[in-house]
């Protein structure tokens, strides 16, 4: 509340964002969508497979993979990264 009335005694005027949530996913549509560069579609590909990898470490048990023990517990922060760079990298499109 002090934080408000500070903000009130200094006469901050609050203006409305005019964004909405149909136009925000219509953007974020339209961005991933596009069509994009050639380094993208590989690096895209690369984060699949790693999604792939790690989701399988994820589900498999250390017991049965003994060579594989050492990475299993890593399978789920693998898993992380692919999604993470596959869905980032789906934002550049190409340059008209």
């Amino acid at each position: 509340m002090e934080t408000l009335d500070k903000m009130k005694s200094r006469d901050i005027e609050v203006v409305p964002t005019k964004i909405t949530a149909t136009s925000l996913m219509k953007q974020v549509g339209s961005a991933i969508m596009s069509d994009t560069p050639r380094w993208a579609k590989i690096v895209r590909l690369v984060s699949f497979g790693l999604i792939a990898v790690g989701s399988t470490l994820a589900a498999s048990n250390p017991v049965t993979l003994p060579l594989l023990a050492a990475i299993i517990p890593y399978g789920g922060y693998i898993s992380l990264v692919g999604t993470a760079s596959a869905t980032f990298v789906q934002f550049f499109s190409k340059k008209e």
